[in-house]
């Protein structure tokens, strides 16, 4: 853990979810998180371990788009799509690559789209024709 991590406040509160199987944030991870209505948050639940996860994917206005992608597992294939996605000025916001000794890896990446003139077929497009890239799907979220 970083320094940085040490000195910040940790938020920790206990909450329910409704009916409607829905959770209200606690207001004061809202204001530590600066999270506001719109905000987008990815989640992630570990089953095995009874646990969720959740992250600020992107803030209120932003174009976020997720690109499901299966890749080669081998040294430079990230450096080949990350190069890719620069050249069309689209800002990665976070990708799930988890550890593979296999000859390729399946992961998710996250987008925002908001200030590149690429349209989300674009990048599939683009991606797909990258040799590292096995296969890709991509949706706006």
């Amino acid at each position: 853990m970083s320094e940085k991590a040490r000195q910040l406040p940790t938020v920790s509160e206990v909450v329910s979810v409704d009916e409607n199987l829905m959770i209200k944030l606690p207001e004061s991870a809202s204001k530590a998180l600066e999270i506001s209505p719109g905000t987008k948050l990815l989640l992630t639940a570990y089953p095995a371990v009874g646990e969720i996860v959740m992250n600020v994917a992107s803030r209120p206005g932003a174009l976020l788009a997720e690109a499901r992608m299966v890749i080669d597992n081998h040294p430079g294939a990230m450096s080949k799509i990350t190069g890719k996605i620069a050249e069309m000025d689209i800002n990665i916001v976070m990708f799930l690559l988890p550890p593979s000794t296999k000859e390729t890896i399946s992961g998710t990446m996250l987008f925002d789209l908001s200030r590149s003139r690429a349209t989300l077929k674009d990048l599939e497009k683009s991606l797909s024709q990258l040799d590292v890239v096995k296969s890709v799907v991509t949706r706006f979220t």
